[in-house]
């Protein structure tokens, strides 16, 4: 069964148990469970919508936040740049290093990371809907400035 995580933003790659109640509860408001008539949302969002609802549910009925899971690239990025930096302390030229050391292992990061990146992650999943960010609200357009005169009124009706 698909499961749903959030698409954008902050908590960008977090399934609904994992997030903070306050996050939760704002993604409810934006999925609400009652809709008009008017209103036709497509199989995604009423997918999201009642996942939304089924993990309030589980929280009310003593469910508690999940740790966080980091995904395969996550994971696979952090080790590489810890790695990075502590092969720097024995690399770098400020320390005992050597310049050109230091530059083969910028390198190997590099290389590292592009490989990282290319790992499965788990927006990529076809098992995963994923929460879109929210639409950006209209802009307001300026008012066109408003003359003093009623309308009606002409340069004819001035008595100067």
């Amino acid at each position: 069964m698909p499961h749903v995580i959030v698409g954008y933003g902050q908590f960008r790659g977090y399934r609904l148990a994992e997030l903070p109640e306050a996050v939760l509860h704002e993604l409810a408001a934006r999925y609400p469970v009652e809709v008009d008539n008017q209103f036709r949302p497509d199989y995604d969002d009423l997918y999201i919508t009642l996942a939304i609802q089924a993990e309030i549910l589980r929280r009310t009925r003593g469910g508690a936040q999940e740790k966080r899971i980091p995904s395969l690239r996550e994971l696979a990025l952090e080790i590489v740049a810890t790695g990075y930096q502590q092969a720097s302390k024995t690399y770098h030229p400020d320390g005992k290093g050597h310049h050109e050391a230091q530059l083969r292992l910028t390198q190997a990061r590099d290389q590292l990371r592009e490989h990282a990146s290319n790992l499965p992650d788990e927006g990529d999943d076809q098992d995963v809907t994923a929460i879109p960010a929210p639409a950006a609200p209209p802009t307001k357009r300026a008012r066109p400035a408003q003359n003093d005169f009623e309308e009606g009124i002409t340069d004819d009706d001035v008595p100067f």
